[in-house]
């Protein structure tokens, strides 16, 4: 499930069973790779040319053009919106001390270590939750100061992972 915002409206878009979703009604839409980031999209007796301009991966933003006209659409992918459920995605970084689980689950690895400089973005963790890798990336830029959890190690939701 993702959750698309344009500057007009919030989409939700979920993929199962081999059908596209948009609000929970079936998207009868059929997307044609032209070139590298050219498309041609026929949806309800319309037809669409789409071009792909950005992508900004860490601030997950997409801009699209369609129909010459330009779009900056924002994504939130499941576990951003569990975050966002959670309350965990409205804390200040600048105050931002702790590192906490946002759903239980294993951790898989971790690919940071005490004393590292890191950036907002960075990866710090892998998180298995809902039979998903989740990769969990630093919040803000900052020194690790210290790791609670160990690689195998099951977390329940809110329990303290790192600390910068």
């Amino acid at each position: 499930m993702f959750e698309i915002t344009t500057q007009e409206k919030k989409i939700n878009i979920e993929y199962r069973e081999d059908q596209f979703y948009i609000n929970k009604t079936v998207a009868d839409f059929k997307i044609v790779k032209i070139k590298s980031n050219h498309f041609h999209i026929i949806g309800n007796h319309k037809s669409y040319l789409a071009e792909t301009i950005t992508i900004d991966q860490d601030k997950k933003k997409i801009t699209v053009k369609i129909n010459n006209q330009l779009f900056i659409l924002d994504i939130k992918t499941k576990l951003d919106l569990l975050i966002d459920k959670l309350g965990m995605s409205n804390s200040s970084s600048a105050q931002l001390t702790q590192l906490k689980a946002p759903m239980p689950g294993l951790i898989l690895d971790i690919k940071v270590s005490e004393k590292t400089e890191v950036k907002k973005g960075d990866p710090l963790l892998i998180l298995e939750a809902m039979k998903m890798e989740n990769m969990i990336k630093s919040p803000i830029d900052g020194i690790i100061k210290h790791i609670h959890i160990k690689k195998g190690q099951s977390v329940e939701k809110n329990q303290l992972l790192i600390e910068f």
